[in-house]
């Protein structure tokens, strides 16, 4: 004997965003956010913006403006660091660079023939971290990534945090070009970013950056970096 049942619920099938297919190994490599995105200069002082809270040095470079927005937006950070940049020609060239793996810029301004970025806030440079007792492989890769010549740069894998930022510039046939312990900086989670993207020229020689890993490299493992120029370590069984 058999008893009609009233039907159970249908199951929504939920629909693929075409957005999202693929592996995320291919999405990785789309970079959706080096599209660049024009941010126009507001012709304004920057300090009729934002108030000053401290003064910011990395390494032994430059002290620069912590600042903070007059006008909180409770949705994005209020704090940035102000950078004073020589002229329009560099403004342009920030604005040309939109990688994650590069301090945002988030505005720009001008007033009586000055020029001011507000950076998105980085509390602290990879130069506090050289020598550091704690450094060790994995933290090392995780910032820089292991090097093994330019064909690496055309290809950056997962945690290769600087490598990836100069894979990118090497897409646009850029360089750096100043690349420091003092020009990568380190957010509160770890996330680590290239900075003085100013100074970027177009080049597809990227062996001065490539160079400047190095010097980098021996600095974050030691503490310094050697003084004949040579790449190499002064105590390689530390890391044999």
């Amino acid at each position: 004997m058999t008893t009609n049942q009233p039907p159970g619920p249908k199951r929504l099938k939920k629909k693929r965003d075409a957005a999202v297919t693929g592996s995320p190994r291919q999405e990785t490599q789309h970079y959706a956010s080096e599209k660049p995105v024009a941010a126009s200069v507001v012709h304004n002082s920057i300090w009729k913006h934002y108030d000053k809270l401290f003064a910011l040095q990395f390494g032994s470079g430059d002290y620069f403006t912590v600042a903070e927005k007059s006008a909180i937006n409770p949705e994005e950070s209020p704090v940035i660091i102000v950078k004073r940049i020589a002229g329009n020609d560099r403004i342009k060239t920030i604005q040309k660079i939109q990688h994650e793996r590069f301090v945002r810029a988030q505005e720009f301004f001008t007033a009586e023939n000055a020029y001011f970025v507000a950076f998105e806030f980085m509390p602290l440079s990879i130069a506090e971290l050289m020598g550091h007792p704690l450094m060790n492989e994995l933290r090392l890769a995780s910032i820089l990534g292991q090097v093994s010549g330019v064909a690496l740069l055309m290809t950056p894998t997962d945690g290769m945090q600087v490598i990836d930022g100069l894979a990118y510039l090497k897409r646009k046939s850029m360089q750096h070009g100043q690349l420091t312990c003092s020009n990568i900086l380190v957010d509160s989670i770890g996330n680590v970013k290239l900075w003085g993207q100013e100074h970027c020229q177009v080049s597809s020689d990227m062996k001065a950056d490539i160079k400047a890993l190095g010097t980098i490299t021996m600095e974050l493992i030691q503490g310094y970096a050697k003084t004949d120029g040579n790449i190499g370590l002064d105590k390689p069984e530390r890391w044999a």
